[in-house]
């Protein structure tokens, strides 16, 4: 282990791996302490948060064909003001929610943990928060 350690590129790379991922970390956990009932199953928030990095690369797949069908039927010329905003919204915000959306409820409409409002705040956190740090982790290490 040390000799991964002791590489300047190595070192550098965990630094920022850290910095990737850590926010995410101390976001869940604030998230999990505020839940004023029953605490929701370590399995299932783990679970959560590979839910959502499998959404990051759904949506990186789905992303690309979605720009490319919408530049198509926009009209709009690409890398101008008017596209990005759009394809933003349109393409990337949608894309991006519902995959997050639809891999946290097949995982969590039908569970028993599912027995309060704020169990419901806590599965979305940690599913958005696994997706944000696949995406900061992936920044990280390009």
């Amino acid at each position: 282990m040390f000799f991964l350690l002791a590489d300047g590129l190595t070192l550098y790379l965990l630094f920022f791996l850290v910095l990737a991922i850590g926010p995410a970390v101390v976001l869940m956990r604030y998230v999990y302490n505020l839940d004023p009932l029953e605490k929701e199953p370590a399995g299932l928030l783990t679970h959560l948060i590979l839910q959502g990095v499998l959404a990051a690369f759904l949506a990186g797949i789905f992303e690309q064909v979605g720009m490319s069908v919408y530049g198509l039927l926009s009209g709009l010329r690409e890398n101008t003001l008017g596209f990005e905003l759009l394809s933003d919204f349109v393409v990337v915000g949608v894309i991006e929610e519902a995959c997050k959306y639809i891999l946290m409820g097949r995982a969590t409409w039908n569970n028993q943990a599912f027995n309060c409002r704020y169990d419901g705040v806590v599965y979305a956190v940690f599913t958005s928060l696994g997706f944000a740090a696949m995406e900061n982790a992936a920044r990280a290490c390009s």
